[in-house]
């Protein structure tokens, strides 16, 4: 896929990593409103044997183009020029997470699951294409001022270049999985750990301690409560074989929890997940 930045107006800039900047942009041959990933210079040489980095990007892009799910950006451009390499993903408008909880710290449950249920849809989605999003927090979850449809900002642009720029997005600490902190290779089971502490910052009020503890919030029974609790736990353990095997496990899970309900993983990997599927 062709694209250079002349393509495309440059509003203002989102972020600065240290082989990148994330700008808002506008593409001038249709109007489109973006978020304009522009990464480099790319290394000569990689720590991966092969491919260069920027033929494993392309790689890994087309295969994204199976993705599909409501609440993940569409892909509309991504290549090289240069030494740098693009990506410029669709514009999401709304309002985010992270605002809705600076007015309202708690958010009543059903609204938590609908949130997290849609969360865990997409991470689905990118977990079935080989990917993980890797910097999942509320910053990151855009909440529709119409209909409150809940979209991410990102497909894991950021987790792509990890190899580049070990350091990526925008999440704070808390929401980082124990082995994304350590610098290491991260999977989907990091995206468990960052929905586990957003699901306790939604319900609490409060970011949890390590291990979380035990949810009291007033609008949940303590049966539900702690339920809750055992799947947070689990999908925060440090050890990241020591959660869910899969995204679809977890959201078993919270439906089980949300019924007071046994949540130990025979039960949950049998359970009808609360997943917001396209």
């Amino acid at each position: 896929m062709s694209v250079s930045r002349s393509q495309y107006q440059i509003h203002a800039e989102v972020r600065r990593g240290a082989f990148s900047v994330c700008v808002r942009a506008t593409r001038s041959s249709d109007g489109s409103e973006v978020v304009l990933y522009d990464y480099g210079p790319l290394p000569t040489q990689t720590a991966l044997p092969g491919a260069s980095l920027a033929e494993r990007l392309e790689r890994k892009l087309r295969a994204a183009a199976t993705l599909s799910h409501p609440a993940l950006p569409a892909i509309v451009d991504y290549g090289a020029e240069e030494d740098h390499f693009l990506v410029a993903l669709e514009w999401i408008e709304g309002t985010t997470l992270e605002a809705l909880l600076d007015e309202q710290p708690r958010i009543p449950y059903p609204r938590t699951r609908e949130i997290v249920g849609s969360v865990l849809g997409a991470i689905r989605e990118l977990e079935r294409c080989g990917w993980c999003h890797g910097d999942i927090h509320p910053g990151a979850v855009v909440l529709d001022p119409g209909d409150g449809a809940v979209r991410l900002t990102d497909i894991g642009i950021p987790a792509l270049f990890s190899e580049l720029e070990p350091e990526f997005g925008s999440a704070p600490t808390a929401y980082r999985s124990p082995e994304r902190r350590a610098g290491h290779v991260i999977d989907a089971r990091s995206d468990q750990y960052s929905v586990g502490v957003l699901l306790y910052r939604m319900l609490t009020g409060t970011l949890p301690a390590e291990p979380p503890a035990r949810l009291e919030p007033p609008d949940l029974s303590p049966e539900i409560a702690q339920k809750l609790t055992a799947v947070i736990q689990r999908a925060c353990k440090a050890d990241p074989s020591a959660r869910y095997g899969g995204v679809t496990a977890m959201a078993s899970a919270i439906a089980l929890a949300g019924r007071g309900e046994d949540v130990s993983p025979t039960r949950a990997s049998s359970a009808k997940p609360v997943v917001n599927a396209p």
